[in-house]
């Protein structure tokens, strides 16, 4: 389909000092949570804080990045660093573990963040040490319907 506006495939940064500085100004509130950390790593951003007094650890992987959806699998435990499934499995329980929750799936919609005349589609994601990188394919936008 022809398009008023078109583009070839590119990628977007988000940033990762950014997004700490964010999620510092909107998370952090005082006597309820404290010392957050925010580290971005190759394939996954780790978080800790003290939250009502519990130390908290938690990591935020990517699953999945197609179509208009980036899925994303946060795991949070409490008591012990945040290990891999497949390992955290063949280990007991440790001294001070309060919670192990499963990891819980957050899908992130384009189709909810842009408007209907625009057309884009997510080739693939990823998390580094600078920050998430998107992938977008090729798209278009025409002008809004009026």
């Amino acid at each position: 389909m022809t398009r008023l506006v078109q583009w070839d495939p590119f990628r977007i940064r988000v940033d990762a000092e950014a997004v700490r500085a964010l999620v510092e100004q909107r998370v952090v509130e005082p006597g309820l949570v404290s010392g957050l950390e925010l580290a971005f790593t190759e394939g996954a951003i780790e978080f800790s804080a003290t939250a009502g007094g519990a130390p908290i650890r938690g990591r935020v992987t990517i699953v999945a990045a197609s179509g208009l959806e980036l899925k994303l699998a946060i795991a949070i435990h409490a008591g012990r660093p945040v290990l891999p499934p497949n390992l955290a499995k063949l280990l007991p329980p440790a001294a001070g573990d309060v919670v192990s929750v499963e990891p819980m799936v957050v899908t992130v919609s384009l189709a909810s963040l842009l408007p209907a005349f625009v057309d884009v589609t997510l080739a693939a994601a990823e998390i580094g040490k600078d920050g998430v990188i998107v992938f977008l394919g090729p798209g278009g936008a025409d002008p809004p319907p009026s």
